[in-house]
């Protein structure tokens, strides 16, 4: 290795706790994402960048920036990986398949009735929505397509996502464990 290829570590070694640091404060444990191959990432990005020989003035700004960068990256990829995962959820739920449940003869009389109370409170949870959203969640659970959803109200994709993923959040507080607690608390 030469003279530039050892400047180049001593720099990312230089800047290793200030990556770091930049870092966990973005990313919380419980994001489950592993800190280490977003600084690993962002230490291979400097590398090529100083090997490029690109001129920074302000190298610590700049590192700072990549990190946050990374980091927000991370961030956004993960979030949309479990989004992805909560509507596949959503769309077990689909009030049409209450009948499907009871002609299965494998399910425990017990099952039947837990998916059956679930699948009620999550259709009541519905009705609570907005009305933009509680249309989108609805048709989603009907099979239909966040384009399809789309075209029959004149929205853009984007908005339908939002209302889509905006009505699974309000969802997931709504039916939150110990919120029916709540409930019978305030009666």
């Amino acid at each position: 290795m030469d003279e530039r290829g050892h400047r180049i570590i001593e720099i990312v070694n230089q800047f290793s706790s200030l990556i770091r640091i930049v870092i966990q404060k973005n990313i919380f444990p419980s994001d489950g994402i592993d800190l280490e191959d977003i600084e690993q990432e962002v230490k291979l990005k400097i590398w090529k960048l100083l090997k490029k020989g690109k001129k920074v003035e302000k190298l610590p700004s700049y590192i700072k920036k990549i990190a946050f960068t990374a980091a927000i990256d991370e961030l956004r990829k993960m979030r949309k990986q479990t989004n992805s995962f909560e509507a596949r959820a959503l769309k077990q739920i689909n009030p049409s398949s209450m009948n499907e449940i009871a002609d299965q003869t494998h399910i425990k009389p017990e099952d039947f009735f837990e998916k059956k109370e679930l699948k009620q409170s999550v259709l009541d949870a519905i009705e609570t929505l907005s009305e933009n959203r509680k249309q989108v969640i609805r048709l989603y659970l009907y099979g239909v397509t966040i384009d399809e959803i789309g075209e029959l109200f004149s929205w853009d994709k984007t908005k339908v996502r939002h209302l889509l993923y905006r009505g699974i959040d309000d969802l997931k507080l709504k039916l939150r464990p110990g919120r029916q607690k709540e409930k019978l608390k305030k009666n």
